[in-house]
């Protein structure tokens, strides 16, 4: 599980990161012939939403590389008291990529990772080539919308039960039931009322590693706030002048059973780009982590704005990949296969043996 450590507001910490080529689905370091894809994550889960972009045959043709942001994931760092918002979180994927020596990027960014993608865009356009931006969200976050990450996050912390004060402060018990209904009621979020296996390995995944992460403790509890709730609270619209720098071709991606935020919203950002080569606006089925629930709809549309931008800027083009070649190994596979539901078919045929 690869690290890599860059200086934060709050101190060194250790990013996780995963890169996968056309021949290695857990690389230690891109293939400089080829484009990079850099993936920003949302909130809640981590890069693991990504495997269906990451097992693509067509979207491997490129490396593609995640960065685990500060409070999520494997990532090792406490966000503490120091400001942490989209422009933080845009300072931290910039350092890791300077770390690991990353070339100009192509983005793919989803919820919360697209305010993120803009920030970075914004200051360093020349290392940016072009950004698909899946699920944008508002310049700053809808009340209602905030009323809904705060109930969450109130189920999570009242399911967490303290004796004492102060230092003497110890956790005498947890309600497993309150914190597993809790994220998968963040999950409707994300999801509305879909399932899949993928899903629904992806949530189980989530609540696993929640326990260990923002659990446990009230600085745990404290760290969830702060990557889950105040960072999407504090976040503020992008200055139109830092917007007019992106230079790079921009693909944006509304999905229509997407609860907290409207088509208009990708009209609205489409329209503030300004200076930016708009390679489309599109509304596809899906909720709001459409790019796990319609990677057929997505994954074309990431592909092409790839390759447009590399036929401008590198004058470069590059042979298609069968349709109906077969799905690769990606660094999540094996993370997620045991929060894979079993059937009734599995059971029967453990039986049987």
């Amino acid at each position: 599980m690869p690290f890599i450590t860059v200086t934060t507001n709050t101190g060194p910490t250790d990013f996780h990161y995963d890169i996968s080529t056309p021949t290695n689905s857990s690389a230690r370091s891109i293939d400089p012939e080829i484009p990079t894809i850099l993936f920003i994550h949302a909130s809640w889960t981590a890069d693991e939403i990504f495997e269906p972009q990451f097992s693509d045959p067509r979207l491997r043709q490129f490396n593609l590389v995640t960065i685990q942001m500060r409070g999520y994931g494997e990532t090792r760092g406490k966000l503490g008291d120091a400001p942490y918002t989209p422009k933080e979180s845009a300072e931290d994927i910039w350092n890791v990529m300077e770390a690991l020596s990353l070339p100009p990027v192509h983005v793919f960014a989803v919820s919360l990772g697209t305010h993120v993608a803009l920030e970075l865009a914004s200051q360093h356009p020349e290392r940016i080539l072009s950004m698909t931006l899946a699920a944008p969200l508002t310049p700053t976050e809808d009340e209602a919308v905030k009323d809904g990450r705060l109930e969450v996050y109130n189920f999570w912390e009242q399911a967490h039960v303290f004796e004492g004060e102060g230092p003497n402060e110890v956790l005498v018990s947890v309600d497993e039931g309150v914190i597993h209904d809790t994220l998968f009621g963040a999950a409707q979020l994300f999801f509305n009322n879909e399932s899949s296996s993928l899903i629904d390995s992806v949530i189980g995944f989530a609540v696993f590693r929640a326990r260990r992460v923002w659990s446990g403790s009230r600085e745990n509890l404290k760290e969830a706030y702060r990557a889950c709730v105040s960072w999407n609270l504090d976040r503020r619209p992008i200055p139109q002048e830092a917007l007019e720098k992106i230079r790079c071709c921009v693909s944006i991606v509304h999905f229509k059973a997407d609860l907290a935020y409207p088509l208009e919203i990708a009209h609205e950002l489409a329209s503030q780009l300004k200076s930016v080569d708009i390679v489309g606006v599109y509304d596809l089925d899906g909720a709001h982590l459409g790019s796990m629930t319609n990677p057929i709809g997505i994954n074309p549309i990431l592909r092409q704005t790839v390759l447009e931008a590399e036929l401008k800027v590198n004058k470069r083009s590059f042979a298609d990949v069968p349709e109906n070649a077969s799905s690769l190994h990606t660094p999540f596979t094996d993370i997620l296969a045991p929060f894979v539901p079993r059937t009734d078919s599995d059971d029967s045929s453990v039986e049987s043996h």
